[in-house]
């Protein structure tokens, strides 16, 4: 595991990134990025849906020193008093608590009525789904009930959420991690984004992970993002990728922008264009095809 963490690392700085939020089951994966060219800012997912599997996952969470990110997984993994728990010790020490959040029309079948795919697929895994008592709402509104939706709130994925849920979102200032290359590989749908921006919700991308994308490529999410969604400029876009995620994790004072006092180790694209609006164009829509170098 730690070989193909550390592949999966020198890909994504081969990409050119130079931070990433990575999300584990395990403390000791913290450890994986040290002394390497790609920050990671690792989060300790914790699960526990219902019964037994919620309370060990709290006793387990009371003995993690506070010097470690914890989040939760999903609404359907993860109950609403660990949910909650999460979130207090996410705002005690100021860090960015995220969560998958309406990502499939299963997901939100399962929070409304407690039945469907996602009822049959975690009872045959032995959670206690009989102990869950569904919300009878959709993702958004859910973890809002449960008062977790603020500045520092990442919900991820996003893609079933109604026009009520976007207008909650943005009232919440919680924020959007866009997985466009997962969305697409998995066949869950697209966000919509357009109505996102609309309502000033920062949005930033991600590729959620090699369990789901084959690609670990910003440059990729960039390109499907706009092929999914034509409208949008590609400066906008490109800000997903870069200034806004930064500024998301805290970082935006040394990475993700051109300006004085931000890192000087920057990658640099050979790229056709011949204005500033081509250059956005060219960068957002090229995909993995995109060739660079780092600049130190």
């Amino acid at each position: 595991m730690h070989d193909a963490a550390r592949m999966a690392l020198a890909r994504l700085y081969a990409g050119g990134c130079r931070a990433v939020a990575d999300i584990g089951n395990r403390p000791e994966s913290r450890l994986l990025g040290e002394g390497f060219k790609t920050e990671v800012l690792f989060f300790l997912e914790l699960l526990g849906l219902c019964g037994e599997s919620e309370e060990s996952a709290l006793a387990a969470l009371s003995g993690i020193g506070g010097a470690l990110r914890c989040t939760a997984h999903a609404s359907y993994s993860a109950g609403p008093a660990l949910i909650r728990a999460l979130k207090e010790r996410t705002r005690a020490g100021k860090s960015l608590f995220s969560m998958h959040v309406a990502e499939s029309v299963q997901e939100i079948e399962f929070l409304r009525t407690g039945g469907g795919p996602f009822r049959d697929f975690l009872g045959e895994r032995g959670v206690e789904v009989a102990a869950f008592t569904a919300p009878g709402m959709g993702a958004v509104r859910y973890l809002d009930s449960l008062g977790v939706l603020d500045e520092q709130t990442l919900c991820v994925h996003a893609v079933h959420v109604e026009d009520e849920e976007i207008s909650l979102l943005a009232a919440r200032g919680a924020a959007v991690c866009l997985c466009p290359g997962s969305n697409r590989f998995m066949g869950v749908g697209a966000a919509p984004v357009q109505k996102m921006l609309a309502h000033g919700i920062p949005l930033v991308l991600g590729t959620d992970s090699l369990a789901s994308n084959p690609h670990l490529s910003l440059w990729r999410e960039m390109q499907v993002l706009r092929e999914d969604h034509p409208d949008i400029p590609p400066e906008a876009v490109f800000a997903m990728a870069s200034v806004n995620g930064a500024r998301l994790l805290g970082i935006g004072g040394k990475l993700g922008s051109v300006a004085p006092g931000v890192s000087s180790s920057l990658p640099a694209v050979r790229c056709p264009a011949k204005n500033e609006a081509e250059v956005f164009e060219y960068l957002t829509s090229t995909g993995t095809d995109i060739q660079l170098e780092w600049l130190e």
